[in-house]
Protein backbone atom coordinates (compact mmCIF):
# COMPACT_ATOMS: atom_id res chain seq x y z
CA UNK A 1 0.00 0.00 0.00
CA UNK A 2 1.45 3.43 -0.76
CA UNK A 3 1.09 6.11 1.59
CA UNK A 4 0.73 9.54 1.01
CA UNK A 5 2.26 12.12 4.15
CA UNK A 6 2.84 15.62 4.42
CA UNK A 7 6.64 16.25 5.42
CA UNK A 8 5.66 18.63 8.30
CA UNK A 9 3.01 16.05 10.09
CA UNK A 10 5.81 13.57 11.32
CA UNK A 11 9.39 14.10 13.06
CA UNK A 12 12.29 13.69 11.73
CA UNK A 13 12.79 10.43 13.06
CA UNK A 14 9.71 9.12 11.92
CA UNK A 15 10.32 10.19 8.40
CA UNK A 16 13.62 8.29 8.50
CA UNK A 17 12.16 5.20 9.70
CA UNK A 18 9.75 5.10 7.01
CA UNK A 19 12.26 6.07 4.12
CA UNK A 20 14.53 3.06 5.33
CA UNK A 21 11.50 0.30 5.64
CA UNK A 22 10.29 1.22 2.03
CA UNK A 23 12.52 -1.74 0.63
CA UNK A 24 11.14 -0.88 -2.88
CA UNK A 25 12.41 2.48 -2.97
CA UNK A 26 15.12 3.42 -5.98
CA UNK A 27 18.71 3.91 -4.92
CA UNK A 28 20.73 6.51 -7.28
CA UNK A 29 24.38 6.22 -6.43
CA UNK A 30 24.92 10.06 -7.79
CA UNK A 31 28.39 10.15 -5.78
CA UNK A 32 30.60 11.14 -8.82
CA UNK A 33 28.30 13.57 -10.54
CA UNK A 34 27.96 16.79 -10.67
CA UNK A 35 24.92 18.98 -10.27
CA UNK A 36 23.24 18.98 -13.30
CA UNK A 37 24.01 15.30 -14.54
CA UNK A 38 21.97 14.56 -10.90
CA UNK A 39 18.89 15.95 -11.81
CA UNK A 40 19.26 14.33 -15.41
CA UNK A 41 19.75 11.18 -13.43
CA UNK A 42 16.53 11.80 -10.75
CA UNK A 43 13.98 12.86 -13.98
CA UNK A 44 14.92 9.56 -15.43
CA UNK A 45 14.40 7.64 -12.10
CA UNK A 46 10.86 9.55 -11.15
CA UNK A 47 9.33 9.08 -14.20
CA UNK A 48 10.33 5.34 -13.95
CA UNK A 49 8.88 4.38 -10.32
CA UNK A 50 5.56 4.71 -9.30
CA UNK A 51 3.91 7.62 -7.84
CA UNK A 52 4.10 7.62 -3.80
CA UNK A 53 7.73 5.52 -3.89
CA UNK A 54 10.82 7.03 -2.85
CA UNK A 55 14.00 7.88 -4.82
CA UNK A 56 17.46 7.73 -2.89
CA UNK A 57 19.82 9.46 -4.26
CA UNK A 58 22.95 9.53 -2.97
CA UNK A 59 25.33 12.23 -3.68
CA UNK A 60 28.93 14.39 -2.57
CA UNK A 61 28.48 16.25 0.36
CA UNK A 62 28.66 19.79 -0.91
CA UNK A 63 25.16 21.78 -0.12
CA UNK A 64 24.90 22.93 -3.63
CA UNK A 65 23.23 19.25 -4.06
CA UNK A 66 20.36 19.86 -1.44
CA UNK A 67 19.52 22.80 -2.68
CA UNK A 68 19.22 21.48 -6.14
CA UNK A 69 17.45 18.95 -5.12
CA UNK A 70 14.66 20.89 -3.21
CA UNK A 71 14.39 23.23 -5.95
CA UNK A 72 13.76 20.47 -8.55
CA UNK A 73 11.08 18.89 -6.27
CA UNK A 74 9.43 22.25 -5.39
CA UNK A 75 9.00 22.95 -9.28
CA UNK A 76 7.33 19.11 -9.89
CA UNK A 77 5.25 18.96 -6.77
CA UNK A 78 7.71 15.78 -5.47
CA UNK A 79 9.02 15.76 -1.70
CA UNK A 80 12.15 16.35 -0.17
CA UNK A 81 11.55 14.69 2.92
CA UNK A 82 14.91 14.36 4.74
CA UNK A 83 18.73 13.38 4.05
CA UNK A 84 21.67 12.44 6.32
CA UNK A 85 25.18 12.14 5.89
CA UNK A 86 27.40 9.18 5.90
CA UNK A 87 31.03 8.58 4.89
CA UNK A 88 31.23 12.00 3.07
CA UNK A 89 28.48 11.00 1.44
CA UNK A 90 24.54 12.50 1.68
CA UNK A 91 21.65 10.24 0.84
CA UNK A 92 18.44 12.30 -0.21
CA UNK A 93 15.01 11.07 -0.15
CA UNK A 94 12.65 12.34 -2.48
CA UNK A 95 9.28 10.58 -3.19
CA UNK A 96 7.29 10.94 -6.30
CA UNK A 97 4.14 12.55 -5.84
CA UNK A 98 0.61 11.71 -6.60
CA UNK A 99 -0.55 11.85 -10.34
CA UNK A 100 -2.88 14.33 -9.26
CA UNK A 101 -0.70 16.85 -7.54
CA UNK A 102 2.62 16.52 -10.01
CA UNK A 103 3.86 18.37 -12.38
CA UNK A 104 5.73 18.38 -15.54
CA UNK A 105 9.42 19.96 -15.05
CA UNK A 106 9.48 22.98 -17.17
CA UNK A 107 11.94 23.25 -20.18
CA UNK A 108 14.51 26.46 -20.14
CA UNK A 109 12.70 28.66 -21.94
CA UNK A 110 15.23 30.41 -23.91
CA UNK A 111 15.87 27.88 -27.38
CA UNK A 112 17.16 27.85 -30.95
CA UNK A 113 16.84 25.34 -33.81
CA UNK A 114 19.85 23.29 -35.25
CA UNK A 115 18.80 25.81 -38.45
CA UNK A 116 19.46 28.78 -36.47
CA UNK A 117 22.71 27.62 -35.21
CA UNK A 118 24.26 26.92 -38.11
CA UNK A 119 23.22 30.50 -39.90
CA UNK A 120 25.12 31.89 -36.42
CA UNK A 121 27.76 29.77 -37.72
CA UNK A 122 27.87 30.89 -40.87
CA UNK A 123 27.88 34.61 -40.71
CA UNK A 124 31.48 34.35 -38.96
CA UNK A 125 29.93 35.59 -35.54
CA UNK A 126 32.14 33.88 -32.84
CA UNK A 127 29.69 32.46 -30.91
CA UNK A 128 30.28 30.38 -27.31
CA UNK A 129 28.59 26.92 -28.14
CA UNK A 130 29.27 24.38 -25.61
CA UNK A 131 29.22 20.68 -25.98
CA UNK A 132 27.74 19.24 -22.68
CA UNK A 133 28.27 15.32 -23.93
CA UNK A 134 31.05 13.34 -22.20
CA UNK A 135 34.33 13.26 -23.45
CA UNK A 136 33.44 9.74 -25.41
CA UNK A 137 30.95 11.49 -27.06
CA UNK A 138 31.88 14.48 -28.14
CA UNK A 139 35.21 12.69 -29.97
CA UNK A 140 33.49 10.74 -31.60
CA UNK A 141 31.61 14.02 -33.71
CA UNK A 142 31.45 17.38 -32.62
CA UNK A 143 30.08 21.07 -34.01
CA UNK A 144 34.30 22.20 -35.19
CA UNK A 145 33.22 25.44 -33.37
CA UNK A 146 31.97 23.87 -30.03
CA UNK A 147 34.35 23.39 -26.68
CA UNK A 148 33.42 20.36 -24.48
CA UNK A 149 31.70 21.37 -20.98
CA UNK A 150 31.04 17.67 -20.01
CA UNK A 151 27.66 17.30 -17.78
CA UNK A 152 29.44 14.96 -15.16
CA UNK A 153 32.18 18.30 -14.44
CA UNK A 154 29.53 20.17 -15.25
CA UNK A 155 30.54 23.08 -12.14
CA UNK A 156 34.24 22.87 -12.23
CA UNK A 157 34.88 23.79 -16.01
CA UNK A 158 31.59 26.41 -16.47
CA UNK A 159 33.37 28.34 -13.60
CA UNK A 160 36.06 29.42 -15.93
CA UNK A 161 33.60 30.94 -18.34
CA UNK A 162 32.41 34.73 -18.18
CA UNK A 163 29.23 35.37 -16.87
CA UNK A 164 27.98 38.15 -18.72
CA UNK A 165 28.73 36.40 -22.45
CA UNK A 166 26.01 34.54 -24.27
CA UNK A 167 26.13 30.64 -24.63
CA UNK A 168 24.52 28.27 -26.41
CA UNK A 169 24.34 24.70 -25.01
CA UNK A 170 24.26 21.13 -27.79
CA UNK A 171 23.70 17.59 -26.45
CA UNK A 172 22.75 14.58 -28.15
CA UNK A 173 18.69 15.44 -27.76
CA UNK A 174 18.24 18.41 -25.59
CA UNK A 175 17.97 16.88 -22.75
CA UNK A 176 21.00 17.36 -20.93
CA UNK A 177 21.87 20.25 -22.21
CA UNK A 178 18.24 21.43 -20.98
CA UNK A 179 19.60 20.78 -17.27
CA UNK A 180 22.87 22.60 -18.22
CA UNK A 181 20.84 26.02 -19.19
CA UNK A 182 18.64 26.14 -15.95
CA UNK A 183 21.85 25.00 -13.63
CA UNK A 184 23.73 28.25 -15.80
CA UNK A 185 20.58 30.16 -15.16
CA UNK A 186 21.11 29.72 -11.21
CA UNK A 187 24.70 30.39 -11.45
CA UNK A 188 24.04 33.82 -12.62
CA UNK A 189 24.93 33.49 -16.24
CA UNK A 190 22.07 35.80 -18.24
CA UNK A 191 22.05 34.30 -21.69
CA UNK A 192 21.80 30.90 -22.05
CA UNK A 193 20.19 29.04 -25.14
CA UNK A 194 19.17 25.51 -25.67
CA UNK A 195 19.72 24.28 -29.41
CA UNK A 196 17.17 21.97 -30.01
CA UNK A 197 16.63 18.94 -31.56
CA UNK A 198 20.48 18.62 -30.43
CA UNK A 199 23.09 16.50 -32.16
CA UNK A 200 21.30 13.46 -33.12
CA UNK A 201 19.62 15.74 -35.62
CA UNK A 202 22.97 17.34 -36.74
CA UNK A 203 23.05 17.86 -40.25
CA UNK A 204 26.27 20.37 -40.25
CA UNK A 205 29.76 20.56 -40.38
CA UNK A 206 31.42 17.79 -38.05
CA UNK A 207 34.75 16.97 -36.66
Amino acid sequence: MLIYFKRHEFSRTKVWEYMKSDTKRLILDCSDFDCPMVLAQLKEALERVEPGRTVEVITDSEPRFQMILKLWAKETNDCYYDFFEKDKRIHHFIKKASPDIRSHHEQHPHVITNTQLKQLLSGGEKIHLLDVREDIEFMIGHVPEAVNVPLSDFTARISAFPREETYYLICRTGNRSDFACKYMKMLGYGNVYNVLPGMYQWDGDVI
